[in-house]
């Protein structure tokens, strides 16, 4: 069973790529967090082998930054922030630019789970 953690503040939109995961994704749980706080609560309680995050929907992005650093998990963050280069918050993420086309989610998506030995 893969654990996939979804960041976002727009609960709707993290709903929505929890709800796609589901569907496409053999053996998947899916957690959100849309704040901090939710974020780090989870983080304390269960391990995750992906997070995807958009850390400029955080009401402090650099704190959400601080907290993603901190973990081993493969983090995938999707930003409409044009200075993509900063947001790397660790050796372990990768950056898609919203929109995202579906294409490319698909692509870093599959590389991140075929480095877990996931089917999809």
């Amino acid at each position: 069973m893969i654990k996939v953690l979804v960041v976002d503040s727009n609960l709707v939109y993290a709903r929505k790529v929890s709800q796609v995961l589901e569907k496409h994704t053999k053996d998947i749980e899916v957690d959100i967090a849309h704040n901090i706080f939710i974020l780090r609560d989870r983080l304390k309680k269960n391990e995750y082998n992906l997070i995807l995050a958009d850390i400029l929907s955080a009401s402090h992005p650099s704190e959400l930054a601080l907290v993603l650093e901190e973990v081993q998990t493969p983090v995938v963050l999707w930003t409409f922030s044009k200075s993509l280069e900063l947001l790397k918050c660790s050796t372990n993420s990768q950056v898609m630019e919203k929109p995202i086309n579906p294409e490319d989610a698909s692509s870093s998506l599959s590389d991140c789970f075929a480095s877990l030995n996931v089917s999809v």
